[in-house]
This record gives C-alpha cells, sequence and structure tokens, in this order.
C-alpha cells in the first residue's frame, strides 16, 4: 500500500516549465548573439565602402586681384599656361592672319576672392620674341577698388592718360624690373579699377 502510493506520486508541475524556460534563454541568447554578428558585418562592409568611395576633392580657394597680380609678376617671362593655372581658364588663340608680328590669346570670365569677376581676360607675344608678351585684366567688377588702394599695393602711380573725346579713363602705370604694370580707373566718379595691363620692356635686361 505504501509503496503503491509512493510510486503514483504525481511530479511536480512546476518542473517541466522550468526546463522550457531554460532553453527559452538559450534560444534567445542564439538570436542576439546572431544580430550582433550581423551588425557587425553590416558595420564593416559600410566602413570598407566608405573607405574606398574616392572622396570630392575641394576646388582651391580662389586668390584675390592682388595675388594674381604678384604672381604674375614674379613668373616673368609671362607664357600661355602660367596665365591660365593662375586664373583658372583656357585662352583660346585669336585669329590673326593678317597679324605676322604677334600671336593673341583670350579668354571670358575669370571669377576671383572678394567677388571680383574678371570678363576679360587677353595674352599676346611677340612671334619673334616670345619671352616680350603682354596681359591685360580687363573689365574687372564686383568691387570697387580706387586709386588709393592700388597705391597701397603698388607705390605712387604715374599718371599717362586721362579721359578726353577718345578715351573714357584714367591710364596709370608702375615701373617694376621686367617693364610696367598699367592701371585703368574708369572717368566717372568714383574713379573704379576697370583693367590691370603687364607690359614686357623690350629692353629689358636678359632673363638669367
Amino acid at each position: 500500500m505504501g509503496n503503491y502510493m509512493i510510486d503514483k506520486l504525481p511530479t511536480r508541475p512546476q518542473d517541466k516549465p522550468e526546463i522550457n524556460a531554460s532553453k527559452s534563454c538559450r534560444g534567445t541568447i542564439r538570436v542576439m548573439g546572431m544580430m550582433a554578428a550581423i551588425s557587425l558585418v553590416a558595420g564593416c562592409i559600410a566602413s570598407a565602402h566608405a573607405s574606398s568611395t574616392p572622396r570630392k576633392k575641394q576646388p582651391p580657394p580662389r586668390p584675390t586681384l592682388w595675388q594674381v597680380v604678384d604672381t604674375l609678376s614674379i613668373n616673368h617671362p609671362f607664357t600661355k599656361k602660367l596665365l591660365e593655372s593662375t586664373l583658372s581658364v583656357r585662352l583660346r588663340e585669336k585669329d590673326a592672319k593678317f597679324n605676322t608680328r604677334w600671336n593673341f590669346f583670350s579668354a571670358r570670365n575669370a571669377r576671383l576672392a572678394d567677388g571680383v569677376h574678371v570678363q576679360d581676360i587677353r595674352f599676346s607675344y611677340k612671334k619673334s620674341d616670345p619671352a616680350l608678351a603682354e596681359i591685360l585684366l580687363n573689365e574687372i567688377k564686383g568691387i570697387c577698388l580706387t586709386e588709393k588702394q592700388v597705391e597701397s599695393q603698388y607705390g605712387p602711380l604715374t599718371l599717362l592718360d586721362s579721359p578726353r573725346e577718345y578715351t573714357h579713363k584714367y591710364l596709370y602705370q608702375s615701373p617694376v624690373s621686367w617693364g610696367y604694370l598699367t592701371f585703368s580707373f574708369q572717368a566717372d566718379s568714383p574713379h573704379c579699377l576697370i583693367s590691370v595691363g603687364f607690359r614686357m620692356d623690350d629692353k629689358r635686361p636678359a632673363d638669367k
């Protein structure tokens, strides 16, 4: 009787749920581990893609007008390549079939710092002497640069020409070692700078 009762004692109902809970926890841990691994792999792939994607190069800062003048002045004799690289423009040869002495090139629209915009760029050199070259930065827009501002950069200017019947500007020049810098200002007040010229002296000393 006693043995029979002992053999027939019911098992505790909580024993089986405990086993199921343990399996469930292990399954959850495995799932979380897989998700973490997937996230890690995805992160590595994204990082590798980002490092392999070439970054866009930032354009170099635009030079000021004074920096352009100084760069051209210290790198004489002037060349087409020098002017193109300094102003980030492409010079095109102008048709000058009847001119047997000079080659002419031009470009449009060079944007500089401080809102300065050079609308007309001209370059020429003597066929018999390519080192004898001239540059004209013409139609300067975007900011009013006065005579005093130019003189503060390049010293006293010599007046060459005043407004009259066939000219509507003031023309000044400043001597330099290789020739002359010329500055044109509009006749109307305020007298704003409208062009800068670079003229090699044909009597210059030979370049070393």
